[in-house]
């Protein structure tokens, strides 16, 4: 086999490339290598490998391209490729430097990784981790992990960030942020302790803190504080508010309402009101400028708008309310009042046929009114009916009239009635069990 060698006295200068064939080994190596640029440098060359250490010829480095660790004096374990990459590194050790001015002003900065053109170029911190075009490229004292090109590109002394996606977290320089997604936390400069993981995820941002965004477009033009926000489009356009709000475009809408909580598909989509809480499929989806209401199950005070003091608890409970101050426990629990006011009404589809009228109790499955507008009555028992001004009492108890007292039915006694004889100058007529009897009062 024949053996080429190139010692360190011999020199030799030649235009095109130095090609090698049939697998012949090379020991030795080349003193003098010129680039395009006419810069000379070491290239080592072995049956191992094709070395070039950098300045200070430290040999646990390895440097290719034009000014590539040029500058090295006593730094170690580092790794430079590309033009200028790690230029101003003297002391620093085990950095890895891949692309065009990668890592270029680090001097003596440690354990850093800067992949791609412009990487942690204004670097001089230790352990930082950029990878893509201009990522962290502002950095100084700052610690951060940047992925994606352009991601955290304008911090410079902000700790402990996190941005993963292109320009996610671009404009930052505040403190303890996680920004995942396509221009995730884009515009936030002096915010701080915020999370943003999603395409637009607190895009708007600038200089809240402590906020939390999960999904497509969440908390997209947030720019307040102490708000958490789960699911594409939640909390899509909070401004001043406080929120919280979980679910496909859960809070939507609420631009300054403060002491929101919005759980669920679509809770509190168009409400800009304050103090509201939905927790449940559509739940409360209409109210707008409405507060103080509490709607919790599915489609609960969905058709309100801008009533307030309410409280649904139940699938579809208050469903068409759009007045204030009615609290309904219970599946479809006053499903149908749209007017009415101050209203208590629980049990399993309770007062299905009250709409309009006011200041009711109704207690019991199924019990109800016997006409939309009833008021002022109380009524208390399973399938119990009452009318106007009427305390009806018992299962299955109807009043026949308005302005009565009722207790029992025909089919459900509450309790017996023994005849008798007294004296007294006034009666109180009543129905009890079905019959009319007159109660003799004595003054």
């Amino acid at each position: 086999m024949t053996k080429i060698s190139i010692n360190q006295t011999s020199s030799a200068t030649r235009d095109g490339h130095l090609k090698i064939k049939d697998g012949l080994p090379i020991s030795g190596s080349l003193q003098i290598v010129a680039d395009e640029f006419n810069t000379s440098s070491a290239l080592l060359i072995s049956t191992q490998d094709v070395t070039n250490y950098g300045g200070g010829s430290v040999t646990t480095n390895t440097a290719f391209g034009s000014g590539a660790l040029i500058n090295n004096t006593t730094g170690d374990r580092n790794t430079a490729v590309g033009y200028q990459a790690a230029l101003n590194t003297t002391t620093g050790g085990s950095n890895t430097a891949v692309g065009r001015l990668a890592l270029r002003d680090n001097v003596s900065g440690i354990n850093n990784t800067a992949i791609g053109t412009n990487a942690l170029l204004l670097n001089t911190a230790s352990n930082n981790i950029a990878i893509g075009t201009a990522s962290a490229s502002s950095n100084t004292s700052g610690s951060i992990v940047a992925v994606g090109s352009f991601a955290g590109t304008s911090n410079t002394t902000g700790t402990e960030v996190t941005a993963i996606g292109f320009e996610a977290l671009r404009n930052s320089t505040g403190n303890n942020n996680t920004a995942l997604g396509y221009r995730a936390l884009l515009n936030n400069t002096t915010g701080n302790s915020n999370t943003a993981i999603g395409r637009n995820a607190l895009i708007s941002n600038v200089a809240g803190t402590d906020n939390v965004s999960i999904g497509v477009n969440s908390l997209l033009s947030n720019t307040a504080s102490d708000n958490t926000a789960i699911g594409t489009q939640s909390g899509n356009s909070n401004t001043s508010g406080s929120i919280v709000a979980v679910g496909y475009q859960a809070g939507f809408s609420n631009t300054t309402g403060t002491e929101v909580t919005a759980i669920g598909y679509r809770a509190l989509r168009e409400s800009t009101g304050v103090q509201n809480t939905a927790v449940g499929h559509e739940a409360a989806r209409n109210t707008t400028t409405g507060g103080d209401n509490t709607a919790i199950g599915r489609a609960a005070l969905n058709t309100n708008t801008t009533a307030f003091y309410n409280t649904a608890i139940g699938s579809n409970a208050l469903y068409n309310v759009n007045a204030n101050s009615n609290t309904a426990i219970g599946r479809q629990a006053g499903l149908n009042v749209s007017s009415g006011l101050k209203n208590t009404l629980v049990g399993q589809s309770v007062a299905l046929t009250l709409t309009t009228g006011d200041d009711n109790v109704i207690l019991g499955n199924f019990a109800d009114t016997n006409s939309a507008g009833v008021s002022d009555s109380v009524i208390i028992g399973a399938d119990a009916v009452g009318r106007q001004e009427c305390v009806v009492l018992g299962r299955n108890a109807t009043a026949s009239g308005n302005n009565q007292f009722v207790v029992g039915s025909s089919t459900e006694n509450a309790g017996s009635v023994t005849a008798g004889a007294l004296a007294a100058t006034h009666y109180w007529t009543i129905k009890i069990n079905g019959t009319d009897y007159n109660v003799l009062l004595n003054t």
